[in-house]
């Protein structure tokens, strides 16, 4: 009895699944002017040492995100985002990308640690609008930013990560007036011009496409 007992626990610990626990982060995006929550925009994690994106989640009607991170340290950043704001102004409004805490550039971005356990709660950002907002910024380790798409990473070029729309997109040609992409989550070629986007046509159709809806 003494030998099977000692078979039979053998067995057990030798046979039991190992589990992998997992951390997180939460917060809230609202307006920097006016603290009122603001969803559907997009909160994007890379890899703090690698610069490598890890994952992507929308903000919620409340303007909050939750998200599930292994253990491991994180750059966090919002997306700017195009909305049509009433409050600020009756027109196409841009609000203006950051890092956390608060930093315009991944160099100055704090880093946020995830433990194995637990959620790492008030990632937060308060964003700024400007309907004035255009042309092209460069923040380095991929990133970057030009008014008729928004944030992107062209670390993978010409596979280009689209925070706006968290979707990969081959980005043929992105002169001003003859943009050709392949959407990756759309599984078709689109055409669009800068001063037209996200205005999109499908290959092969003639009608345009608002592409935020997709």
């Amino acid at each position: 009895m003494k030998v099977s007992f000692i078979v039979i626990c053998s067995l057990l610990f030798t046979t039991t699944p190992a589990f992998t626990q997992t951390g997180g982060i939460s917060g809230t995006v609202t307006e920097e002017a006016t603290g009122q929550p603001v969803s559907g925009i997009i909160v994007f994690v890379d890899d703090f040492d690698t610069g490598s994106h890890v994952h992507s989640v929308q903000t919620d009607a409340s303007g909050m995100y939750s998200l599930a991170l292994s253990p491991g340290g994180y750059r966090v950043g919002v997306a700017a985002s195009h909305t049509l704001n009433v409050s600020v102004a009756a027109s196409h409004t841009v609000y203006v990308g950051e890092w956390f805490d608060d930093a315009v550039n991944p160099a100055n971005a704090t880093e946020v640690t995830v433990q194995a356990s637990g959620t790492v709660p008030d990632i937060n950002f308060a964003l700024a609008y400007s309907s004035a907002f255009g042309g092209a910024f460069d923040a380095g380790n991929g990133l970057k930013y030009i008014s008729w798409l928004g944030w992107y990473n062209d670390l993978f070029w010409p596979w280009v990560w689209d925070y706006q729309h968290n979707d990969w997109i081959w980005m043929v040609d992105n002169g001003p007036e003859n943009i050709w992409m392949w959407d990756n989550g759309l599984q078709r070629w689109i055409w669009t011009r800068t001063d037209i986007y996200p205005w999109i046509v499908f290959a092969g159709d003639s009608e345009f496409t608002w592409r935020f809806s997709q």
